[in-house]
């Protein structure tokens, strides 16, 4: 079975559609990473601190940001 994909890329739609396609590897690898390496590393960043929810939500976020940057994942790029 062959499936074929045809973009036209003129068309600002279809750009971001192509976009999305080609870095569906680099989201669902990110995404996994989000999911399965997280939690333990979030764990070991805050293990004997104080700190309150607004920091632990920074934390948390600066991992996941940090998790897109790693395999080249722009959201910004991926929904204009």
């Amino acid at each position: 079975m062959k499936a074929i994909l045809e973009f036209n890329l003129d068309e600002l739609e279809d750009e971001q559609r192509f976009k999305r396609c080609n870095k569906s590897d680099d989201m669902a690898f990110a995404i996994w990473d989000i999911v399965y390496n997280t939690k333990k590393r979030l764990e070991y960043s805050v293990e004997n601190k104080e700190i309150n929810k607004y920091e632990t939500i920074e934390i948390v976020f600066d991992e996941i940001y940090s998790i897109l940057n790693k395999h080249n994942v722009s959201i910004d790029e991926l929904t204009n």
